[in-house]
C-alpha cells in the first residue's frame, strides 16, 4: 500500500540509490531470493517528511504550489543516512553519506530561519518581502482605569 508522502516517494529514493545501493540498504531475503523492503523505506521516508515539516511548516505556512527540489534532494540525502544506520561502518562512501546528512540539516535550519528563502509557486522567483512577519502589530482599547481614578490622578 503506497501512502502519500510529501518531499520523497519510494520509487524516487530507489532510482536515487541504483539497484546495488537499493539492495545492500533495503535488500532482504537470501541471494536467491532477494527483495527491497519498501515498507522499511516507507517508514524512513514518513520520519524525514515530519522532520522537515517541522522545519519548514512556521517559514511557508501556506505550503508550495510547486515543490522545490531542494527539498526533495535534502529529503533523499537525510533518508539514505538513516536507511544506511552507520552502525559501525567506515569508509569513504559512509563519510560522504553522513558529511551530506549533516548539510541537509543544516541547509533545514538555515531555510527555518530565513537564511535561504525556497520559491513557493515554482516560477522561479523568490517571494516579494518576507514569509514570515517582522513585526506585530495590536490594537489596544483605551483604559478603563483612568475614569475610575480622575481627580486622583490630575494633582
Amino acid at each position: 500500500m503506497a501512502i502519500n508522502t510529501k518531499y520523497l516517494t519510494v520509487d524516487d529514493l530507489l532510482t536515487r540509490l541504483g539497484e546495488h545501493e537499493a539492495d545492500q540498504i533495503l535488500g532482504t531475503g537470501n541471494r536467491g531470493n532477494r527483495r527491497i523492503d519498501r515498507e522499511r523505506a516507507q517508514t524512513e521516508i514518513m520520519a524525514v517528511d515530519a522532520l522537515i515539516e517541522g522545519y519548514v511548516r512556521p517559514r511557508y505556512p501556506r505550503g508550495f504550489t510547486v515543490l522545490p527540489p531542494l527539498l526533495s534532494g535534502l529529503a533523499y540525502d537525510i533518508v539514505r543516512y538513516r536507511l544506511r544506520g552507520l552502525g559501525g561502518q567506515s569508509s569513504d562512501m559512509a563519510e560522504v553519506v553522513k558529511q551530506r546528512y549533516d548539510d541537509a540539516l543544516k541547509a533545514l535550519r538555515d531555510i527555518a530561519n530565513g537564511m535561504i528563502t525556497l520559491d513557493t509557486d515554482g516560477d522561479g522567483e523568490q517571494p516579494d518581502g518576507p514569509t514570515v512577519a517582522n513585526a506585530v502589530s495590536a490594537v489596544v482599547p483605551p483604559s478603563r482605569m483612568r475614569p475610575a481614578f480622575k481627580g486622583y490622578l490630575d494633582r
